[in-house]
C-alpha cells in the first residue's frame, strides 16, 4: 500500500491513537493538512504569477513618462521625466525575484520601495503626468497592494508549507544523529584495546627475553670490562697528575730563575713546560731532566726543605712515566677495540627495536583509550539530544494534526 494513501487512512479511521514511524512524520502531517498545503501552493503560485504581471503592467505604464511632453514645453519638466524614465526600467530590467516565497516578498518589497522613493522635483513632475494619464499611479498602486498581500502570506497564509518543511528538516537531523550513534557504537565496539594489550605484552616479553639472552650477557661483559678499563685508565692518569702537582711549584720557580736572575740550566726549558703544559702524553721523556733540577733547586735555594722533600717524592714517582704512559696507551688501545666491538652488537640494536615497539605500542593503547572515551562522550551526548529532540517533534507533530500521534522509530524500542 501507498504509504501517504497508509497514514491517510489511519488518519480519519480511528479515535484510537495513531503510531508514525520517524522517517514518515512529515507525510502524515501532510496528509492531516493536504487540502491546506495544496491551498498554500496554488496561492504562492498565483502570487509569483501576479508578481510578474505587475512588474510587466509597471513596465508598460512606465511608457507614458518616456513619451511625455509637458503642455508648457519645460525642458526641466521632460529632463526630470527621462530620468525618473531611465532610473526606473533599470529597476525593472535588474529585477530577478527568487523563488522562495520569503525572499520573493522581501525583495519584490524592496523593490517597489525604491521604484517609489521619488524626490520632490519627480514628484511635482509626476503630478502633472498623472493629471494627463494617472495610468503608472495606478500600476504603482497595485504593485504597492501586491506587496502588502505577498507579505502577508509569507508571514501568516505560507505557514502550512513552513511546518512541512520544519517536519522534513526535524526529521533529516535526527536521522543524521541516529547514523552517528551507530557510528560510535560501532568506533566504540571496534576499538580492540585488549588485543592492544596483548600485542604490549607480547612486546614486553620479547624485550625481556633479548634482554637475558647469551648475546647480550656477552655484551654486558664487554661493557663491563671496558668500564673496568676506563676507570683504571682514569686512576692511572690521576697518579700521574698528582705527582705532576708535586714538581709543578719547583718547576715553575726553577724557570723563574732560570730566564729572570741567570741561573744556568743545561737541560731542555721545553721538557720542563710539557710538565707544566700536562703534555706527557706526547713527550714521556718530559721528566729527564728533573735529577738535575733537584741539584739546581738545592744549589740556588728555590724551594724550603718541606717543599724540596715534596719535589723530590714527585720526581721519584714520575721515573718510570715512560711506562706509565705506554699503560695508558694500551688501556686506550684496549676501550677503542671495545667500543667498536659493542658499537656492532646486533643485540642492542634489536633490544632497542624492541623497546621501541613496546613504546609505540603503548602510546597506541593511550590513544585508543583516549579515543574510544572521547566517542563514549559524544555518544551519551548525543543519545541525550536525540531522546529530547524526539520527544519534541512528537509534541509538535500532535500540536498540528487532528488525531494523537505517537511517534515510534526502531532506536527507542
Amino acid at each position: 500500500m501507498n504509504p501517504l494513501k497508509k497514514i491517510r487512512d489511519a488518519l480519519g479511521s480511528s479515535t484510537e491513537a495513531l503510531e508514525v514511524s520517524l522517517d514518515e512524520v512529515d507525510q502524515a502531517y501532510e496528509e492531516d493538512r493536504e487540502d491546506q498545503i495544496e491551498e498554500c501552493r496554488d496561492r504562492k503560485n498565483q502570487l509569483m504569477e501576479k508578481s510578474e504581471e505587475v512588474v510587466s503592467e509597471l513596465e508598460t505604464s512606465l511608457e507614458e513618462v518616456k513619451d511625455y511632453e509637458d503642455k508648457e514645453n519645460l525642458d526641466i519638466v521632460e529632463d526630470v521625466a527621462e530620468n525618473f524614465y531611465n532610473t526606473r526600467r533599470n529597476l525593472i530590467q535588474n529585477l530577478d525575484l527568487g523563488k522562495d516565497i520569503q525572499e520573493h516578498s522581501n525583495q519584490f518589497k524592496d523593490f517597489i520601495e525604491e521604484f517609489n522613493d521619488v524626490s520632490m522635483k519627480e514628484g511635482a513632475v509626476m503630478q502633472r503626468i498623472h493629471e494627463k494619464s494617472g495610468r503608472l499611479e495606478k500600476s504603482m498602486q497595485k504593485a504597492v497592494n501586491h506587496s502588502e498581500d505577498l507579505e502577508e502570506f509569507a508571514e501568516e497564509g505560507f505557514k502550512p508549507i513552513q511546518k512541512l518543511e520544519e517536519f522534513r528538516q526535524e526529521k533529516e537531523r535526527l536521522m543524521q544523529k541516529k547514523g552517528r550513534i551507530n557510528d560510535l557504537r560501532q568506533k566504540i565496539n571496534n576499538t580492540d584495546i585488549e588485543g592492544l594489550e596483548q600485542e604490549l605484552e607480547n612486546k614486553g616479553s620479547e624485550l625481556e627475553k633479548l634482554r637475558h639472552s647469551d648475546a647480550m650477557k656477552h655484551l654486558r661483559e664487554k661493557q663491563d670490562k671496558m668500564q673496568r678499563l676506563k676507570d683504571e685508565k682514569d686512576s692511572k692518569i690521576s697518579s700521574v697528575e698528582s705527582s705532576i702537582s708535586k714538581v709543578e711549584r719547583g718547576i715553575k720557580k726553577s724557570l723563574y730563575g732560570i730566564e729572570n736572575q741567570g741561573i744556568s740550566f743545561e737541560g731542555e726549558k721545553s721538557d720542563l713546560e710539557d710538565l707544566l703544559d700536562r703534555s706527557y702524553m706526547e713527550n714521556p721523556g718530559a721528566v729527564s731532566d728533573l735529577d738535575e733540577l733537584i741539584d739546581l733547586i738545592k744549589d740556588n735555594s728555590i724551594l724550603e726543605d718541606r717543599q724540596l722533600e715534596k719535589f723530590k717524592e714527585g720526581c721519584r714517582e714520575l721515573q718510570d712515566l715512560d711506562e706509565k704512559v705506554q699503560e695508558i696507551k694500551e688501556t686506550s688501545d684496549k676501550i677503542s677495540k671495545l667500543e667498536e666491538e659493542i658499537a656492532d652488537r646486533e643485540i642492542q640494536e634489536k633490544i632497542d627495536d624492541a623497546a621501541q615497539e613496546k613504546k609505540d605500542v603503548k602510546e597506541e593503547i593511550e590513544a585508543a583509550k583516549e579515543e574510544r572515551e572521547n566517542a563514549r562522550e559524544e555518544l551519551q551526548q548525543k543519545q541525550d539530544e536525540i531522546q529530547r529532540e524526539f520527544e519534541h517533534l512528537e509534541d509538535s507533530l500532535n500540536a498540528e494534526v487532528r488525531r494523537e500521534v505517537n511517534l515510534v522509530d526502531d532506536y527507542f524500542s
